[in-house]
């Protein structure tokens, strides 16, 4: 198990940067959209008119739509404008943008990417800030204008509705199952990481493997959402989601729920195939007597997507379970959202650090290690630009799976 020292170490390496926090929170913003519109079964309807006759009337500038030097600024290609009847209804131009009394134009526009409040705070704050007068801001709302209409363009093609997503406020049923869509992603992606450590670390040792996952290159949240939603009850193992991975000595690395991941080993007959090992898991992982006469547990882990950088109790939510030494057997979380803030104090708007950061506290010693999910999953190139993190968790995968 690492020393104090060696686990604060870790904390500092699974802080996510701005634009890394904003990256996780768009992936993620996309798959919860997605499983909404498939959820929202109404018939196509014609878009309101809010944003054409009844913004025109408070439009104070009108742009020039045939200026390619603008819509470059705006993130617009002459062809999307040609191709728009009203192409003020459809695109955010950025001289209308930056036009300081332009706020309630640009409120439209964001309602029309289907984003909650939250989610446009994250992704556009510059252009959610309550003042468009703030020279300080005005640098920041200019970057975010071809990021909008790049997501307006992306909800267009998914048929993401604004109208159907006014009734979905109603439907708590679909906003919690949208939140379990983002979860079953998230822990695909740390089935991800898990296993691309693993043939980095043990060439020739993976023996046999129940499920599978989607290929290099089609890694990202909304790529794992089309993969799931291909592939999610298909009858034939290899074309189902990664559900174990057993190696050549015999350990397997299961990937089930509540622990999301678990690396044992069979107290008898050594595991002779992933099935095998999977069905012996799921007969007793709910039940810790009959777990440690079948069965000897190297390390269970948590995986765990949340896209709420505010919400400290999301990163404290496994304090009901089963603690390491109820368990005998090391815990570690990966996870995502994680800033500096959390993870180690780090100072805030007043300048001074917090010194009773939740994550360094020992309290959380329940885990044994924290990885960042963001930055293990890669899709990004996470693992480039944290090579430490990514060789940490190679290094306690090795000694977990006794390589």
């Amino acid at each position: 198990m690492p020393t104090l020292a060696e686990f604060n170490a870790q904390l500092e390496r699974c802080a996510q940067s701005p634009e890394e926090v904003r990256n996780f929170i768009e992936g993620f913003s996309k798959v919860r959209l997605r499983y909404i519109a498939r959820a929202m079964t109404a018939s196509p309807v014609v878009l309101p008119s809010s944003l054409g006759e009844q913004a025109a009337m408070y439009m104070s500038i009108a742009p020039d739509w045939d200026d390619v030097e603008k819509l470059a600024q705006s993130g617009l290609a002459r062809e999307q404008v040609a191709s728009s009847a009203n192409p003020g209804k459809d695109w955010l131009h950025i001289d209308i943008a930056m036009d300081p009394v332009s706020r309630g134009i640009v409120a439209d526009f964001l309602a029309q990417t289907c984003l909650s409040d939250k989610q446009r705070r994250a992704l556009f704050p510059a252009l959610s800030a309550a003042k468009f007068r703030d020279s300080e801001a005005s640098a920041r709302r200019r970057n975010e204008v071809p990021h909008l209409n790049a997501w307006l363009a992306w909800s267009r093609e998914e048929g993401i509705n604004t109208i159907l997503f006014g009734d979905y406020h109603k439907h708590l049923r679909i906003h919690g199952a949208s939140q379990n869509a983002g979860g079953d992603v998230g822990a695909v992606g740390g089935a991800i990481a898990v296993m691309d450590a693993l043939l980095e670390v043990s060439d020739g040792m993976l023996l046999d493997q129940l499920g599978g996952l989607p290929p290099p290159g089609q890694r990202d949240p909304v790529s794992v959402d089309m993969f799931l939603r291909r592939h999610g009850i298909a009858p034939e193992s290899n074309e189902r989601p990664l559900k174990c991975i057993l190696l050549s000595n015999h350990r397997a690395v299961i990937f089930a729920s509540d622990p999301d991941v678990a690396i044992v080993q069979s107290l008898t007959e050594p595991f002779r195939t992933a099935q095998e090992a999977w069905s012996a898991y799921s007969e007793v992982r709910s039940d810790a007597a009959r777990r440690s006469q079948r069965i000897v547990e190297f390390a269970v882990g948590e995986v765990k997507a949340a896209t709420d950088v505010h919400n400290l109790h999301e990163r404290m939510a496994l304090s009901t379970r089963e603690n390491r030494s109820e368990r005998q057997t090391d815990r570690f979380l990966m996870m995502a959202i994680l800033t500096n803030d959390l993870l180690t104090g780090g100072a805030g708007k007043s300048g001074r650090r917090n010194t009773r950061a939740p994550m360094q506290s020992r309290e959380m010693g329940r885990m044994a290690d924290v990885f960042n999910l963001h930055h293990a999953w890669g899709w990004d190139g996470g693992r480039q630009r944290h090579p430490e993190h990514w060789a940490w968790l190679k290094r306690r995968l090795r000694e977990w799976c006794g390589l």
